[in-house]
């Protein structure tokens, strides 16, 4: 399989944006050379609508073979993900394909587009157990325990929303072992698209149940603290009688999770609202990978068969962003405006007649050498309480004022007095990069020493105005490099 590369945050790209830029190539000892001495690109970033549910792909090889996956692995009729490959296969896939050339592979990746069937106990604060959907229909004004991740203790929390969130024919059956001699097993009918807790690398994480395998340790309740509980098995499940295909869900207070049938889950209330967890299933492509390189989605737009439920991601209502990687900040709220809007009202779910709140957005850029620069924009009721990273809005007018100042303590008299003294230029001294560290130290105690007055005076402190010192410190050292070399 050829697993669906992770996508970062706006922190990440603008980090590896500048290390591609600053990359010289190796010395003689194989080590990397960095060295910032032109500026940084703008790139155009297009933004598309991130969509929620269980990421799937099919990889065709050299050899003829399509092996349909999920996130984490291979599937199969009986292994199946949320019911992708069992759906698309009864489909003619084979022709999304066609005309695409390639050395040894491709792969189509997109998202295939949560919660509890209604006799599933959810562990109450008491100790005691009560159906979910007895708690959902009846709005039941109860406390459930809960787990504290900051904390690391189990406690009672309040439910704050009840949600019906409809029927589906796709389920999966988990079974679950306690690790301990003794232990009982457990186990869990939910959706695939329902996030359960693990421990990983010692470490809690969650991971869709779509993305679960056998050998897992997921998480449940014990006496004063959690429990390691190895999966067993897991099976494609669809109820006989329809109303046990209905979907229940609840909203926890602060900590945003708690034990159904004894095992950790997240609570996604958020679920109900979400335009596309209310449509029925289709797939809808948003990446399109040639011999491990990603592609311009602009050149795959025909990638579509909507009379079978696929679809393009570049049919949905997509907007475009230049950032200059310079001053990257200055683009940051017109992406959180962005993202807000796609919040508000999804685009997605729009098209298809559905109203309801978006995940966030998708962000792809291509340098001119080809290079392909992702990141994502999640909102924060999509976020809903979990770790989930979100863009915050930035004083535009507070930058443009610390930009100004710096040019201010900056004046190229006192750029070029540090340069002859930190390279002895009146001596014989060259500009060599081996003197970076002294001019620049000598730049900021000289403005340290003798401009303090002047920021305290604008209203801020010098810490404000190290970053934007030592940008246009550098750049006047490499102009005067190169104007040597000339």
């Amino acid at each position: 399989m050829k697993k669906f590369t992770d996508i970062g945050q706006f922190n990440q790209v603008i980090r590896d944006v500048k290390i591609t830029t600053d990359y010289k190539g190796k010395d003689e000892n194989g080590d990397a050379i960095y060295v910032h001495d032109t500026e940084y690109p703008t790139l155009r970033f297009r933004g598309t609508v991130k969509c929620h549910g269980s990421n799937a792909g099919i990889l065709l090889t050299k050899e003829g073979n399509y092996i349909f996956q999920s996130r984490e692995r291979e599937l199969s009729l009986g292994q199946d993900n949320a019911g992708f490959m069992t759906a698309l296969s009864g489909k003619n896939y084979k022709k999304l394909f066609e005309g695409i050339e390639f050395n040894d592979h491709c792969c189509i990746y997109g998202e295939w587009v949560g919660c509890f069937p209604y006799k599933t106990p959810i562990l109450l604060a008491n100790g005691e157990k009560m159906a979910i959907g007895t708690i959902v229909k009846q709005k039941l004004d109860v406390e459930v325990m809960s787990y504290n991740q900051t904390t690391g203790k189990l406690e009672a929390k309040k439910i704050i929303g009840w949600h019906n969130n409809g029927e589906t024919d796709d389920w999966l059956k988990i079974n679950i072992q306690r690790r301990k001699r003794g232990g009982k097993s457990t186990g869990l009918v939910v959706t695939p698209n329902h996030k359960i807790f693990l421990k990983e690398d010692n470490k809690l994480i969650e991971k869709f149940a779509s993305e679960l395998k056998i050998g897992d340790k997921v998480l449940i309740a014990g006496d004063q603290s959690l429990v390691e509980a190895n999966i067993e098995s897991i099976e494609n499940y669809t109820p006989k009688e329809n109303h046990k295909k209905t979907k229940y869900d609840i909203t926890v207070e602060d900590n945003h999770n708690y034990f159904a049938n004894n095992t950790l889950v997240h609570n996604s209330g958020v679920q109900g609202k979400v335009a596309l967890a209310q449509l029925s299933k289709r797939f809808i492509i948003f990446a399109v990978r040639i011999d491990d390189v990603y592609q311009d989605m602009e050149n795959y737009k025909h990638l579509q068969d909507n009379d079978n439920d696929i679809y393009n991601i570049l049919q949905f209502p997509y907007f475009y962003i230049d950032i200059d990687f310079n001053r990257p900040e200055l683009s940051q709220n017109e992406l959180v405006e962005k993202t807000l809007a796609i919040e508000e009202e999804c685009p997605v779910g729009k098209f298809f007649g559905i109203s309801g709140i978006g995940e966030g957005t998708v962000l792809e850029a291509f340098d001119s050498n080809g290079k392909r620069y992702c990141m994502k924009s999640k909102g924060l009721k999509h976020a809903n309480g979990s770790k989930v990273k979100t863009m915050r809005v930035v004083d535009e007018d507070k930058i443009n004022a610390l930009l100004d100042l710096a040019d201010e303590v900056t004046p190229v008299w006192r750029l070029d007095q540090m340069l002859v003294q930190a390279c002895d230029l009146m001596n014989g001294g060259f500009i060599e990069r081996k003197h970076m560290g002294e001019y620049m130290k000598l730049i900021m105690a000289d403005v340290l020493k003798e401009e303090t007055d002047k920021i305290v005076e604008s209203g801020y402190e010098f810490k404000d105005l190290t970053k934007y010192i030592s940008e246009i410190a550098k750049k006047y050292f490499f102009d005067q490099e190169i104007n040597r070399d000339k």
